[in-house]
């Protein structure tokens, strides 16, 4: 959910919202970037430190679409090597790297399980290549956006066309793994009005190798 735009708002409603700890509720206990409060750009009124009061927190939303992982990263090796970046549970084409702290994320009002959130450079076609598990043995991104968070900045917006005409491309990657993949340069495929100031599609970025990220991938628009 998403708190109110406006309206009384009191510390069990945005409890209700973020979580919290089992005892010693403060409203302090949620600074941004600290242990319920993720980063992202629902969330970037809530300060980090210092003065919080509820009024910070309209309009804000909980951890309920986003997934939250570390990234690793991983080589093919051989002659023509392909560096992976991001979170491979499932080993698609190296061994595992990374890991999900929280790998539910909801598409559209359907929960899922994220299994890779993952990207490569695209060597012939001059685009980075984003792959996604979700357990799903049909393609379900068409109609969505897809956003990577840091937990300092937004670092990558992506819309992806209706189904239909025209959308991109998507491409069951190994057959029958069920796993996504499409290029940033599919047609359809778009940056967010919030995106950072990459041009696509060669500057399209690679998930980083580490840190803490959060993920979403959900129905409509860019936010």
């Amino acid at each position: 959910m998403t708190l109110p735009s406006s309206g009384a708002l009191s510390l069990n409603d945005v409890r209700g919202e973020f979580g919290g700890p089992s005892s010693n509720v403060a409203i302090n206990s949620y600074y941004r970037n600290g242990s319920f409060v993720y980063n992202v750009t629902k969330n970037t009124g809530v300060p980090t430190s210092g003065q919080i009061d509820f009024n910070d927190f309209y309009g804000t939303e909980g951890a309920g679409v986003y997934g939250k992982c570390t990234f690793g990263t991983a080589n093919t090796g051989g002659k023509v090597p392909t560096t992976y970046n991001g979170v491979d549970t499932i080993g698609h084409y190296t061994s595992t790297f990374g890991s999900f702290q929280d790998s539910s994320i909801t598409v559209g009002s359907t929960a899922r399980t994220a299994r890779t959130f993952m990207s490569s450079p695209g060597l012939f076609l001059a685009a980075t290549i984003h792959y996604y598990d979700f357990n799903q043995t049909s393609t379900i991104s068409q109609g969505t956006f897809m956003q990577i968070y840091s937990t300092s900045a937004l670092i990558l917006d992506l819309q992806h066309g209706p189904a239909g005409s025209p959308g991109p491309t998507m491409v069951m990657n190994p057959p029958g793994a069920n796993m996504e993949s499409t290029h940033t340069n599919a047609p359809g495929t778009s940056q967010g009005p919030s995106a950072p100031a990459t041009t696509m599609p060669a500057g399209s970025p690679v998930f980083p190798q580490s840190g803490t990220h959060y993920v979403v991938w959900n129905k409509g628009s860019h936010v």
